[in-house]
């Protein structure tokens, strides 16, 4: 948390690969933006441990890029409206493309996942204002980018898959672009979700907002393939790296929210499926895959690659995670997987009535009742914008950290959260409003009615008679 706020605070400029403590001066990267994870690994944290004020360098970076990507957007792919960004960044607003062509081509969707995020998080309809540009700026880029597949769906092309390559055999391992990607498509989903509720709630855009929900249902569907992974493109290509660094594919379970046991347990399965075999521990690979055992409910695996990146051999002596190359997102994002093990707030309640939270929460993803293992994204209700956020308490505890306390966690909705627990159970939660809202509470398998409570009052679970 100090590094975090050390590095980004009031300079108008995120922290970059090595954020403050870069000693070198030719180093690795050239000390850089990467759109194609690292930046936005830096930014994880931020909310969930409640240090929302290091946000702010992030959003005025991301208001300079969505205007020189504008030019990205036009001049590298004859779109005329709304940005994009490559693969590279610096200070002074770089959007352009690689010239080779090739890992990340089109990155404002990545990037823009962050912005309503943090409004999830602060309620402040002053702020969504500010930043509702930049997000409809992105989708827009995208619904005139589309392309169709061949079965019909809608397909960002051209991408790669951060940065896997496939039929290594016939191609090799520079085969790497692509139509279509996992994660272009879940973020897709994300992007068009966050503008339909930022356009309901500031009341503006209602044809760009139809056109969304138009859209949605067509892009390509998620799939689990026959070995019961989630496919990395829409194609089932074999001759890839199956212990691949990047995760780049289940990208809507963390820090997406698309995917969760809860709400959509078979691509909660598939992602766990691929998460065995994808091990990879030290550096920011293992802070992701520990953020992803924790949205899957697994704190043991979770603190495993955890407790790598900052007590085993790859840590060092100060707790910055080291290796043959060292960049702070390693540690800022394994900051983040820690509040995941014991708050997650990113699902929602959409029918108030509903007793359990598998028939209370908004399903993103259903699977097609005419092909098996393709899971097409669901169009948004209106009825998301007033949806109360689930507060789902403990839900991957460690069982190395039977008891323990935690204070000032940070949930979605405006709401502070301490946490204390005893033989692995929750002995009492206070929830603190930092704006007026609703919630409901999630924990030991029972999910709460909602309840509602006004900017500086505190609620105490469970409640005592």
């Amino acid at each position: 948390m100090h590094a975090i706020f050390s590095a980004s605070r009031d300079a108008p400029v995120p922290t970059n690969l090595q954020g403050l403590w870069n000693t070198l001066l030719s180093p690795w990267w050239n000390c850089d933006y990467h759109n194609d994870i690292n930046v936005q690994m830096n930014y994880w944290m931020v909310e969930t441990a409640n240090l929302p004020e290091s946000f702010a360098p992030f959003l005025q970076w991301t208001k300079v890029l969505a205007e020189s990507g504008q030019h990205s957007a036009l001049g590298t792919f004859g779109v005329e409206n709304g940005w994009s960004v490559g693969l590279n960044g610096n200070i002074f607003g770089f959007a352009a493309q690689n010239p080779h062509g090739r890992r990340l081509q089109q990155g404002s969707h990545w990037l823009a996942q962050h912005l309503f995020e943090h409004y999830a998080f602060n309620q402040d309809r002053a702020y969504l204002e500010e930043s509702y540009p930049i997000l409809k700026g992105a989708a827009e880029f995208f619904l005139e980018h589309l392309a169709p597949w061949r079965d019909g769906s809608l397909v960002v092309y051209p991408t790669w898959s951060p940065d896997n390559y496939f039929l290594i055999e016939e191609y090799g391992k520079l085969n790497k672009q692509s139509w279509g990607a996992s994660y272009d498509q879940q973020l897709l989903v994300n992007l068009f979700t966050d503008c339909i509720e930022a356009s309901l709630i500031l009341d503006r855009d209602a044809e760009f907002r139809q056109t969304l929900r138009e859209f949605i249902p067509q892009l390509a569907a998620q799939k689990i393939n026959d070995k019961g992974h989630i496919q990395e493109w829409p194609d089932d290509w074999d001759g890839y790296e199956v212990d691949h660094r990047h995760l780049s594919h289940m990208i809507a379970l963390h820090p997406g929210r698309d995917f969760s046991p809860l709400a959509t347990p078979e691509l909660a399965e598939a992602c766990a499926t691929e998460l065995k075999i994808r091990v990879g521990f030290g550096g920011w690979k293992a802070a992701w895959r520990a953020a992803c055992w924790a949205r899957l409910r697994n704190g043991d695996e979770a603190l495993n690659y955890y407790n790598d990146l900052i007590v085993g051999e790859r840590g060092s002596p100060n707790l910055l995670n080291g290796g043959t190359t060292f960049q702070i997102d390693a540690n800022f994002g394994g900051g983040a997987a820690l509040p995941e093990l014991l708050l997650q707030s990113h699902l929602r309640s959409i029918d108030a009535s509903a007793d359990s939270i598998e028939e209370a929460v908004f399903v993103a993803y259903r699977e097609d009742p005419t092909r098996a293992g393709h899971f097409v994204a669901v169009v948004p209700p209106d009825s998301l914008v007033d949806a109360p956020y689930i507060l789902d308490l403990l839900p991957a505890l460690p069982s190395a950290w039977a008891e323990g306390s935690v204070k000032g966690l940070r949930a979605r909705g405006g709401f502070d959260v301490d946490l204390e627990w005893a033989d692995s159970k929750l002995t009492e939660a206070t929830i603190h409003a930092t704006q007026t809202g609703s919630f409901r509470i999630y924990s030991g398998g029972q999910l709460s009615p909602v309840i509602s409570l006004k900017k500086g009052q505190s609620k105490v679970w469970p409640e005592i008679n």
